[in-house]
């Protein structure tokens, strides 16, 4: 953005003057629109990650907005995303072995759900990891680095 500005003075001030001005300038112009509109690999990807944690955490519950705002700076995008999809999942496995489907949505559980979870909830859960369908009805498995994984995103749920 700078180097539009320091290159292009006259395209900062004048934009309408570009069509009038000789080809090199048009083409200066059209360099530096183009350097606005594309970003470079790092930033593009950052946006796509912020774009995914956004849509899952719309199909999260409320309260998990507050989980991670919470760690908003500690954490990368990417592990912050691998944590939405395994919570998710896990309110995927609540609601369907609870039998709170005529009940709620994954959106509309409540805080109070995570009270009523016990020790063998988790364990149930860690259990169903080892061979589920997912939403598309593909067999998925985790071995024991898949399930540790997850287990670690509820604890640092629950810490919160």
């Amino acid at each position: 953005m700078v180097l539009k500005t320091v290159c292009l003075p006259q395209y900062a001030a004048e934009k309408s003057m570009v069509s009038k001005k000789s080809p090199v300038l048009q083409e200066y112009a059209r360099k530096a629109q183009q350097m606005e509109n594309n970003l470079n690999y790092h930033d593009e990807l950052a946006k796509k990650n912020i774009e995914k944690l956004r849509d899952l955490q719309a199909s999260l519950p409320s309260f998990c907005r507050m989980y991670f705002r919470g760690m908003n700076d500690t954490i990368s995008s990417r592990t912050k995303i691998a944590y939405a999809y395994d919570l998710r999942l896990f309110f995927e496995y609540i609601i369907k072995f609870k039998k709170l489907q005529d009940k709620y949505t994954i959106p509309d559980l409540p805080m109070s759900i995570l009270d009523q979870i016990k020790r063998e909830d988790i364990e149930d859960y860690l259990e169903y990891l080892s061979l589920y369908k997912n939403t598309y009805e593909e067999e998925v498995m985790n071995d024991e680095r898949g399930k540790s994984r997850k287990l670690a995103s509820l604890r640092s749920f629950y810490n919160f």
